[in-house]
């Protein structure tokens, strides 16, 4: 009868402590998963800033490259100018 209960008293201790690690094993997996969610919303962001960052980027270069065909254009009618017979 005592090893009986000395059985019975050993399996459901061996059952408390598997529940206990079954929640923290749970809870590990809930805060995980909401570190990862976390961590992707925060990829998103960052990679919404970067293409704001590459659309300004390419607008800069549109503008400048404009910017400098119309100084080359401009550079070319100077010669053109000072070329002129009578100047």
């Amino acid at each position: 009868l005592k090893k009986e209960r000395r059985r019975l008293s050993q399996g459901a201790e061996r059952q408390r402590q598997q529940s206990f690690e079954d929640r923290d094993a749970q809870e590990e997996r809930r805060r995980l998963q909401e570190r990862a969610e976390q961590l992707e919303e925060e990829l998103r962001e960052k990679e919404k800033r970067w293409q704001r960052t590459v659309d300004r980027l390419q607008r800069q270069m549109g503008d400048l490259q404009r910017k400098n065909q119309e100084l080359q254009e401009e550079v070319k009618r100077a010669n053109r100018q000072a070329q002129r017979p009578g100047r």
